[in-house]
């Protein structure tokens, strides 16, 4: 168990360093936004749970990658506590090619 851990942490790394630091991204920032191009439009909440991570990190990371234009926030018709979040043209095409570029890596 532990050798399977230690490869798939070096796997991250390794796509981490050449492939999401070059274009300025973190291995948790691709991960939400990815989630999101999955299951978009999908409530914060899931996108937390989706991308293993706390609401807390995910709301953190959401409001970055909103102000970099790459994610919308919309309140849930629902219940006015929810956020939706779904991709901009931007984030589409910004996860579309980071995608291509892990794939690649991978």
């Amino acid at each position: 168990m532990f050798t399977l851990h230690r490869a798939a942490n070096m796997l991250v790394y390794d796509l981490e360093s050449t492939v999401h630091r070059p274009r300025g991204w973190s291995w948790p920032g691709f991960h939400v936004l990815f989630a999101i191009w999955l299951s978009a439009p999908v409530e914060a909440k899931k996108g937390a749970e989706l991308s293993g991570m706390s609401r807390a990190a995910v709301s953190a990371l959401v409001n970055t990658l909103e102000r970099d234009g790459l994610v919308r926030k919309e309140r849930a018709a629902y219940d006015g506590r929810a956020v939706g979040l779904s991709l901009t043209d931007s984030g589409q095409e910004t996860i579309t090619s980071e995608f291509l570029a892990y794939n690649k890596r991978e």
